[in-house]
């Protein structure tokens, strides 16, 4: 367990890093959220940002993407997510599936993330996680194991108004699509339609 907290320490810390770089460039804008991109330091590939605002405290936010049950029910490209361990309140090992995209182009991954919550820094709500490779947790089959770099969802009120949130999507992710270049064009994409399925999701609660 000490090496799960070294672990999931790192990606905070990475994540903390990214979250006050200043050199993203814009990729997308659509329904309220802007994409960002950047060279990714943790491998080969591209970290995508979407910052979005929800009618909704960041308690509340928070809550949505933490729980894995309300996750996988808001987050229409998942088709499971479960919690295979759990340290303490903040600090478990998820297991989570997609489905097929692209008609079968994209195979369904397979991910287990470590990932933490921290409610203290710098009035922000954080979740971080990453990939753990974990021997009794292996592929299963009919997916493709995707690894999972520091990643974030973060949450924090809007001008002091406790129930208006500016909301940040970090993520980054070699989820094995070849070509390559695919991941860039479709993740932004992605990450409006994540916006949009939060800003939903936090109504149902």
């Amino acid at each position: 367990m000490a090496n799960y907290r070294t672990l999931a320490a790192s990606y905070r810390s990475k994540v903390l890093e990214y979250i006050w770089a200043e050199d993203w460039t814009l990729c997308k804008a659509m329904n309220g959220t802007k994409v960002y991109k950047k060279p990714s330091s943790d491998y080969n590939g591209v970290i995508h940002k979407a910052e979005f605002d929800i009618d909704a405290s960041p308690e509340k936010c928070l809550d949505l993407v933490a729980d894995p049950t309300k996750h996988a029910n808001m987050d229409r490209g998942i088709k499971d997510m479960t919690m295979v361990e759990r340290m303490d309140e903040d600090f478990v090992v998820l297991r989570t599936t997609t489905e097929k995209l692209m008609g079968g182009l994209i195979s369904a991954r397979d991910f287990v993330d470590i990932v933490g919550v921290d409610r203290t820094i710098h009035k922000q709500m954080i979740m971080y996680y990453g990939n753990i490779e974990l021997p009794q947790h292996q592929v299963q089959r009919g997916f493709v194991r995707g690894i999972t770099y520091p990643s974030a969802f973060t949450f924090k009120a809007v001008n002091g108004n406790p129930n208006k949130t500016h909301a940040a999507i970090i993520y980054q992710s070699d989820i094995k699509i070849f070509p390559a270049f695919l991941i860039g064009k479709l993740m932004p994409s992605i990450l409006v339609t994540l916006s949009e399925d939060i800003r939903r999701g936090v109504t149902k609660l």
